[in-house]
Formats: C-alpha cells, structure tokens, sequence
C-alpha cells in the first residue's frame, strides 16, 4: 500500500537570518512499493496573512523503506522589513510506481521568524588619539584625504638644475614649461621617413603615385597638391558579369555595356568610409542592370539601384563602403538626360 510521508523542515529554521533560503524537507516512504515523489513549498508572512513564495523540487523515485531529503528549486528571498514572522507549509505529491495510485500529503504549518544579520562582537578597545612617538602613531602613508592639520613635506631640493642629481624628467607631463623646450635630435633622413629639402611652414606636394616629392615647391605649387587627390580608374567595354576591385580602384566604368550585366560584389579589402563610383554607358541598346545583395555586395541606402541603362546615356552610380553591415551603400544615382 502507498504510504510516503513528509516527517519534518529542515530549513527554514526557527530564527532564520536574513538572506535567501531554500526550503528542504525530510521525506520517507513506509511503503513496500517505489514511488515517484515531488514536493509543493508556500512560505506566507503571517502578519499580513499573504503568500510569499511558491516553488516545487525536483521529482524522483524513491525506493520503498528509505528516506531523503527534498529541495526547493528556488530560493525564498525575504523582503523588508527584515524582522518578521513566516509560516511554510509543504505539500508531497506521490505515485506508486507499481499500481500508478496517485496521493497528496500535507506536512502542517511551521512558523520561523527572519532576523537581521547580527553586527558582530565590538571592537577591542584602543587609544582615542595616536600621539606622534608614542606606542600607536597612525601612518598615512598611501591614505587620500584631508589630514586634520597642515602637513610639513619631507625635505627636497627646491630647484631642480640639469646636471643634478634631482633634475626633473617631463616626457608625458602635460602643461606649458616656463622656457622654451630644444626637441632631442631625430634623423628626417631615417628609412621610415622621407628626406626633404622643406623649410619651416612649406608643404609636401605629390607624385602620381601619391608619394611626396622634393619640397621645394612654391605656394601655388602647394595650393595644386592640396586641391587635387588621384583617382584610381579602371574599367573595361562590357562585361555581364562586372566585378570591380576596390584594393585598386576607386571609379570603375563600363565603356559600351553590350550585355545585361549583374554586378558581383567588389573584389579586395575595403575599409569604413571608401568611396566607389561606377561609370555605365551601354553600347547603343538599353541594358537591365542588377545587383549582388549578399555579404560585400550592394544596398539601396536611400537611393534605388538603377535597374537599367537609357541607352546612349552615361549612368553615375555612388557607393560608401559599410564596414558594420559589410555593404557598399548606394548614396547617389545620375543619369544623364
């Protein structure tokens, strides 16, 4: 016959102190069957008459004529005020694994109080004051704030003069220094540098290839280099299948388009913020343009991806790389009337 029943709480206790508490209660079975076995914990506070908390353990099996312990899967957190009185009952939901006869059985209330944590001993008892030499001076050494009364620095040079043996090392000081500073010496020359024939206020004007060159140049001359950037072009007649490589280039055309044409996402590596152009003229018939949307590939991002040429008719299509959504979003279309 099924007979398995809750004997008594093991926590709570009868003065809990404050802080989580998970409910445990001791469970045997008399019986001379196995049985599958759960617990039902509710904590009430009962000055207010209120529930609390609610929460059930584990199931398990457990074997006829032994005894365990169950635990709430959850813990009981009291709230304020912290000094209060609880009762908790608990109810065992049983089955008999040899018939399925199912019973619930009820454990009666126990009542526990939660307390605030005590403070602890009291200190041994010290000195009021810490005089200076005698038996327990305080060092404040490392400590920050404000010290009752004025404090005398230890003795130190009042000037620091190069050469002695307390000079003043400034590298990573901020601040202005009261004279003028001579900068240590560098080599321009250096392999990580380019030399230069510049004088003081003059600019680096470049090459082609973007490289400076011999900076005696003229104030026209760095007007020329500050207005004009090079631009990477490379391109071909047709292709239906155009692919641009943004490692190299920075406007990319198609010269007399002769096929529809599906743009691949561009080749290379590029970084947050890079331009890209495209330049499409077809070669005398309108063509259906379309797009790779896939990771590297094209996004409409305000403006629309043409989806045709007009024949005879040079179309500009703008991009900015997007490094966080790994796209070239479309930011301008023209198309020539």
């Amino acid at each position: 016959m099924l007979d398995v029943r809750p004997l008594a709480y093991i926590a709570p206790i009868a003065e809990q102190e404050i802080g989580p508490i998970t409910p445990i209660v001791t469970v045997q079975n008399f019986a001379d069957e196995d049985a599958r076995i759960c617990a039902l914990f509710r904590i009430y506070r009962e000055s207010l008459g209120i529930l609390e908390y609610s929460s059930v353990s584990a199931t398990i099996e457990l074997a006829h004529g032994t005894s365990t312990s169950l635990a709430a899967l959850t813990p009981f957190d009291p709230g304020a005020p912290a000094d209060d009185d609880y009762f908790i009952l608990c109810q065992l939901t049983v089955q008999s694994l040899t018939t399925g006869e199912l019973q619930t059985v009820p454990l009666g209330q126990y009542n526990f109080d939660v307390k605030p944590v005590p403070m602890g001993p009291p200190p041994e008892t010290h000195h009021t004051t810490h005089e200076l030499g005698g038996m327990d001076p305080i060092d404040v050494t490392g400590m920050p704030g404000l010290l009752a009364d004025p404090q005398t620095p230890e003795i130190h040079a009042s000037s620091h003069e190069p050469g002695g043996t307390d000079t003043l090392d400034v590298t990573g000081m901020p601040g202005i220094l009261a004279q003028p500073q001579t900068p240590a010496e560098h080599d321009i020359a250096d392999t990580d540098f380019h030399s230069s024939t510049a004088t003081p206020g003059q600019m680096m004007s470049a090459d082609a290839n973007g490289l400076p060159t011999d900076a005696t140049n003229t104030n026209a001359d760095v007007a020329d280099a500050v207005s004009k950037r090079n631009c990477r072009a490379n391109g071909e007649a047709s292709n239906a299948n155009p692919t641009p490589d943004a490692d190299t280039t920075d406007l990319y055309y198609l010269s007399a388009l002769a096929d529809d044409a599906t743009f691949s996402a561009p080749a290379g590596s590029p970084v947050e913020g890079q331009k890209l152009i495209l330049r499409i003229l077809d070669n005398g018939g309108a063509r259906t343009l379309a797009w790779n949307n896939g990771a590297g590939g094209y996004a409409a991002r305000g403006v629309a991806l043409p989806t045709t040429t007009v024949l005879g008719k040079y179309l500009y299509v703008g991009f900015i790389y997007n490094a966080i959504e790994n796209t070239w979003d479309c930011v301008a279309t023209s198309q020539e009337a």
